[in-house]
């Protein structure tokens, strides 16, 4: 009797799960774009390095590095940065002396 009702919810089972695996086998392939990432600023409270040694709160970027602005001001205002040169300053031309 037992061997009959597993012999039943074997086969049971059998058919459940062969439609189940061919259901979603004709729809339409789906692309995901990936979302921008936006790294904003994050308020770094003012903590001790060392014994004596106190860091103020900043403001710390990843990108834009750190901002000392108060934190009741919020965080820097959004700025058009553009890249920077690579060179801060035009190198020297080099002239032969004759």
């Amino acid at each position: 009797m037992l061997s009959k009702i597993i012999g039943s919810l074997v086969v049971v089972g059998f058919l459940a799960v062969s439609p189940t695996a061919d259901a979603h086998a004709t729809q339409v392939s789906v692309s995901v774009r990936a979302a921008p990432v936006v790294v904003s600023w994050a308020w770094m409270a003012g903590h001790f390095v060392y014994p004596g040694v106190w860091i103020r709160g900043h403001w710390s970027h990843p990108d834009h590095g750190k901002s000392y602005r108060a934190h009741r001001h919020g965080p820097p205002p959004a700025h058009a940065h553009t890249p920077q040169p690579k060179h801060k300053h035009q190198p020297r031309h080099y002239r032969h002396r004759r």
